[in-house]
């Protein structure tokens, strides 16, 4: 198969993985398992659930068409990553009908976490340094974007634009970002219409996924991590400050709250969209310059994680003084 040929057909593969993401997602919300108003969330009334069920069912498309039709692409590495994904996402949906405590849920994410390193890569030793700073960083990073999905669109249009452009930067794993894509593009279409939530079988299966995937790199993992928390960047300061002041006040950090900064943009009267396009807009900012910068260099990582330090705080600092949106 020739290049152009390949690229046609990945292109279709593409095209048909968001179609079955519109469906599927589009079934989820006639079969209403619904989401009840808590103290976190941003709707008022009940809202149909579990649309992160397009999200999968877009990307096993892909995952599966993109093997047969273009190259070989399913592996043992990726099947073991895929296979905790899917448990993870079993555990949310299941999660939608029972609550599960967040101790339990925890728990259960860092048992698949501990299986996904250690049989997808056995190379790694269980007793290392290296180990603990993966298996922190899987369930670190499952239950961070399960918070940050607090308003339409804000969670998944970010994970869709890092998704872009880690297929950009990244060799080895750059093809499982692109079957990301077609997922997050399907459940978007609905997502920002108010029509249904991700929930947690969606959170928890893109949570794994998405940190997981750079572990397939041939190269120094911690490069990758770095870049990937670059462009995650928005998403995390916003989380991880919210957790220490939350700490420092003796708040809970478990339990449902709107604490974080885009609920408070939201509480001043901003639309959905509008934070939404603020995140995802900064997503962007993050991109490029990870596009001008050398973010192999130790020394320019340094500087520019300073910088990102600064820019958000001045940001944040600077829209929580602004008025109301009345």
């Amino acid at each position: 198969m020739s290049a152009f040929e390949s690229e046609i057909e990945t292109l279709v593969i593409l095209i048909t993985s968001t179609l079955i993401t519109l469906l599927v997602t589009k079934g989820m919300m006639l079969l209403r398992v619904l989401d009840h108003p808590e103290e976190r969330s941003s709707h008022k009334t009940p809202m149909p659930t579990s649309g992160g069920m397009g999200i999968i069912a877009g990307f096993l498309t892909f995952l599966i068409g993109y093997h047969f039709y273009v190259a070989p692409l399913i592996t043992e590495q990726l099947l073991w990553i895929l296979s905790g994904a899917l448990i993870l996402g079993a555990m949310g949906f299941i999660d939608e009908i029972i609550e599960i405590s967040f101790l339990k849920r925890l728990s259960i994410q860092l048992i698949i976490s501990t299986l996904v390193i250690t049989k997808a890569f056995p190379h790694i030793d269980i007793m290392s340094l290296k180990f603990f700073v993966l298996l922190i960083l899987l369930g670190g990073f499952i239950n961070a974007y399960n918070f940050f999905d607090g308003l339409n669109g804000l969670a998944v249009s970010s994970a869709l634009m890092v998704s872009l452009f880690a297929f950009g930067f990244f060799q080895g794993a750059a093809i499982f970002y692109l079957a990301l894509v077609p997922g997050f593009l399907g459940f978007l279409y609905w997502n920002l219409k108010g029509k249904i939530i991700q929930g947690d079988v969606g959170t928890f299966f893109t949570g794994l996924c998405l940190p997981s995937f750079l572990l397939l790199e041939l190269h120094d993992i911690s490069d990758s991590v770095l870049l990937m928390g670059h462009l995650f960047f928005p998403m995390l300061f916003d989380i991880s400050v919210t957790i220490a002041s939350r700490i420092l006040h003796h708040k809970t950090v478990t339990q449902p709250h709107k604490g974080f900064f885009f609920h408070k943009l939201n509480l001043k009267g901003w639309p959905h969209l509008k934070v939404t396009s603020l995140y995802a807009s900064l997503v962007v900012l993050q991109g490029i310059t990870a596009f001008i910068f050398n973010m192999r260099d130790p020394f320019t990582l340094s500087i520019i994680y300073g910088a990102n330090t600064l820019l958000y705080s001045i940001l944040f600092w600077f829209l929580s003084k602004s008025p109301a949106n009345k």
